[in-house]
């Protein structure tokens, strides 16, 4: 704790952000341990900030979310429009409180999904540094083994981030649930790699330690008989302090320990005849069955809920009246299973994941089961037809129902979960429910064709999304199908989806991607906006393989019917698409033209990577006509708005960009320079 606190002084002090990862087994204090600190902060005049997971049950940016969500509810007006005007309405997405706190925000400019997940990142970073000017800011993240990939994503974003602030991170794990596989692995792996990045990790307490934990809840020093119960209690328990704990209340609440005239805690039998309990989870359960049958049914089902829980839910999942099930409760929280959340009436979680894990274990595959279809039709009557955030839960409710009946209903949830992750930017949550689905969908005969190929739509824009090169495959797979079926429709979504927004490889042609373009051109009506986008993308991906007068052709046809639909996001993607291919000596005046008039509609429009790809293309126009200024300018646009997304494909396009123009001006070292870095 010194050395977080001494990291705190340093934040607070100007010198830079810092992040500390305590890692260690469920019981050892981790969670105490930043909340000790953070409360040390807060007392130190520090904003502090807390986000958790649960095992399952993680929604896209949950950690952030949560954390940002408080401060935004109380944040005072100026600073929240202060990161308005810097970021317009990008956080609403994460954080709804903001549109309630400013009304009126205006909606976002991004016209596709990578652009806003990119203006949603750099929002968060924006808002931590306007906050951390007024005071040091310390963020408690809690649980990191169960969050979502995009939370994982966005913590490693907020630690590389150029931007200067005041901030401490303080963030948890079990490092004993980390598969290979695991995404927080590949998240460690990278924060190391970042400064100021500490990691602690803990252990339990040896004997002399589990004397001094006795000692200090019995408030006197222990005879020679309690300094042997200590020593068996702590090899029964490695010296876990959860462990410790509840072995003492089992035996305290048992009569096999009790306070003597003088307050002392003595055994009733001799160390020898004593019986300690061989696991946590006996002296768990033994604890739960003290409350009865009723409460541990109520208790059960509470745990397949989830580490938190709500009453409306547990009360249509048990059929129990909520007074009687404020009764069983109200006795759990008396034996420290179970606390009622103080800033949220009604709903409740387990006081330590170890509770919940033991009752959920302890009921069996079967009756996991059937508990898991009990909550699944709570959460329907509860939420009718408009889940909401509460999609993913149904999700693995439904998954986890296991029976034959239920896969349909399986299925439809974990796709409109997928959806609902998509729709949140969160693309590698998408591949988890997605897979799930299809996982489900091959399980299943003579099941709509139509879905399959939705879900494999979805599967293959989230495997785009996240850089797994197997999109091409899995949406080339699609696109066959919906040609089959005669969907038209479909068969142009998943040829659109196909595409990185410039062609697939230098040198040659992707065949394949051709053979589905030009089969949905068949089609597509002559004047279907949709057609547009087709037409350029296959003039992009001909660029190595094509006559001139066939590319023209194919660009002009596609600009003919963007410009006729009046988008003008249609239009502005119609010409960056086509420019590479056209930019040839003979067409340099069209090209000139073109660009102009691209990058003025895409500064219409604000999108930002619409405007940076414009930018480039403006750029590699203006290099060739010998208008040099006018290429500077263009690589200004492109260098502020990689910088203010710090997407690395931008980023790296413009460190290329530059390296033509150093090599332009005779500056060859900077050449070099900037070529590896693109690199």
């Amino acid at each position: 704790m010194v050395a977080m606190l001494d990291a705190f002084k340093r934040v607070a002090g100007g010198e830079g952000r810092e992040v500390f990862l305590i890692s260690g087994e469920a019981g050892l204090g981790k969670t105490t341990l930043a909340a000790e600190t953070a409360r040390a902060a807060s007392d130190g005049g520090a904003c502090v900030l807390f986000g958790h997971c649960e095992e399952d049950l993680a929604t896209p940016y949950q950690l952030f979310a949560e954390a940002l969500g408080h401060y935004v509810t109380h944040a005072p007006e100026e600073q929240l429009v202060a990161h308005v005007d810097a970021h317009g309405s990008e956080l609403v997405r994460l954080v709804p409180a903001l549109s309630s706190r400013l009304p009126g925000l205006p909606p976002s400019k991004a016209t596709d999904a990578d652009t806003e997940r990119y203006q949603l990142f750099a929002a968060v970073v924006g808002l931590l540094a306007v906050v951390s000017q007024h005071q040091p800011v310390v963020v408690v993240l809690d649980d990191l083994q169960w969050a979502d990939k995009a939370s994982l994503q966005l913590l490693r974003h907020l630690i590389a981030a150029d931007q200067p602030m005041r901030l401490l991170v303080l963030g948890s794990y079990r490092d004993s649930e980390l598969s290979r596989s695991h995404p927080l692995l590949e998240t460690l792996a990278g924060l190391h790699r970042e400064h100021g990045v500490a990691r602690i990790e803990l252990t339990g307490l040896d004997d002399t330690g589990v004397i001094s934990l006795m000692e200090a809840a019995a408030g006197h020093t222990l005879d020679d008989a309690a300094v042997g119960l200590a020593r068996a209690v702590y090899r029964e328990t490695d010296g876990n302090p959860f462990f410790v704990s509840e072995m003492l209340r089992h035996l305290s609440e048992t009569g096999a320990i009790y306070q003597d005239s003088t307050g002392r805690w003595v055994t009733g039998d001799t160390l020898e005849q004593l019986a300690l309990p061989d696991s946590v989870r006996v002296v768990i359960g033994a604890r739960v069955g003290r409350l009865g049958r009723d409460a541990e049914r109520v208790l059960s089902l509470a745990a397949v809920i989830g580490r938190d829980f709500d009453l409306d839910v547990l009360a249509r999942a048990t059929e129990t009246s909520e007074d009687e099930l404020l009764d069983v409760l109200d006795a759990a929280t008396a034996a420290s299973l179970v606390r009622e959340l103080a800033d949220t009436p009604g709903h409740y979680n387990f006081a330590h994941a170890l509770i919940q894990h033991t009752l959920y274990e302890d009921l069996g595959l079967t009756r996991q089961g059937r508990a898991h279809r009990q909550v699944a039709e709570a959460l329907e009557d509860l939420c009718g037809e408009r889940p909401g955030f509460r999609v993913g839960e149904l999700a693995r409710h439904w998954f986890s129902a296991t029976q034959p009946i239920d896969v349909g209903k399986a299925i439809d949830y974990s796709r409109r979960a997928g959806d609902a992750a998509l729709g949140a930017l969160a693309p590698a949550d998408a591949l988890r429910y997605y897979a799930q689905a299809l996982d489900l969908y091959a399980k299943c005969d003579g099941t709509d064709p139509v879905l399959g190929i939705d879900l494999a739509v979805g599967f293959g824009t989230a495997q785009r999304q996240t850089g797994d090169p197997a999109f091409r495959e899995t949406l080339l797979g699609a696109a066959r199908r919906a040609a089959d079926l005669g969907d038209t429709g479909r068969l142009v979504a998943a040829a659109l989806a196909n595409n990185r927004g410039l062609f697939t490889a230098a040198g040659t042609i992707d065949a394949d991607k051709v053979e589905i373009l030009e089969l949905a051109l068949d089609r597509l009506p002559t004047h279907d906006p949709d057609r547009a986008l087709v037409l350029a993308t296959l003039c992009g991906e001909l660029l190595y393989g094509s006559t001139l007068e066939r590319l023209q052709a194919l660009a002009d046809e596609a600009l003919a019917i963007a410009e006729s639909s009046g988008d003008d996001a249609i239009i502005v993607r119609v010409l960056n698409n086509v420019s590479f291919p056209l930019r040839v000596p003979p067409l340099l005046g069209q090209s000139l033209v073109r660009s102009a008039d691209a990058l003025l509609r895409a500064e219409r429009i604000g999108d930002p990577v619409l405007l940076f790809w414009a930018a480039w293309q403006r750029a590699g126009a203006a290099g060739w006509a010998e208008d040099i200024d006018e290429m500077d300018r263009c690589l200004e646009i492109m260098g502020s708005l990689a910088e203010q997304l710090d997407q690395p494909n931008l980023t790296w396009v413009h460190r290329y960009a530059c390296a033509l123009q150093a090599q332009i001006a005779g500056n060859t070292e900077q050449t070099e320079l900037l070529a590896t870095e693109a690199l």
